[in-house]
């Protein structure tokens, strides 16, 4: 077994065998409140009865703001997360695919990539960069990867 994850067990046996888990949602609690951002929306009165703790809030610069409905507030947060291998198994895809791609290696190590053939022999150029994975977006794009 991988001993990163015996670890992570190992800590959570800990932490259930002490009953921390009350102490660790405190602590997290108290870091979250030192951070400079505000949860306006979650707590206006209206809004209040749509959260599902009264202790947890999105933040008013992530969160999803709904567009068809008659309150944008719904209690949630983009969350961007980058996966390991992501970006391996996103070129894996993308290999597997029928369209033909040519990329090469620049001189600052950065992978570069040309056009390629689309559906019925058309050309299109590749979406510009994009930030690493999101929980709602899609893989990264391929100018965000690097060479082997």
């Amino acid at each position: 077994m991988n001993p990163k994850l015996n670890s992570i067990e190992a800590e959570y046996l800990d932490i259930m065998h002490r009953n921390g888990w009350p102490l660790i949602y405190q602590r997290v609690g108290q870091e979250c409140q030192k951070l400079p951002y505000t949860c306006v929306e979650a707590k206006r009165p209206h809004n209040k009865a749509l959260n599902r703790y009264r202790d947890v809030n999105p933040y008013d610069h992530s969160r999803i703001v709904l567009q068809r409905s008659e309150n944008d507030y719904i209690n949630a947060n983009l969350v961007r997360v980058w996966f390991q291998n992501a970006r391996a198994k996103w070129r894996r895809m993308v290999t597997k695919q029928e369209n033909k791609m040519s990329d090469k290696c620049s001189p600052d190590g950065s992978l570069e990539m040309d056009m390629y053939h689309g559906p019925m022999g058309s050309i299109q150029s590749l979406p510009p960069h994009s930030p690493p994975y999101s929980v709602m977006g899609g893989p990264p794009s391929p100018n965000s990867m690097e060479c082997p």
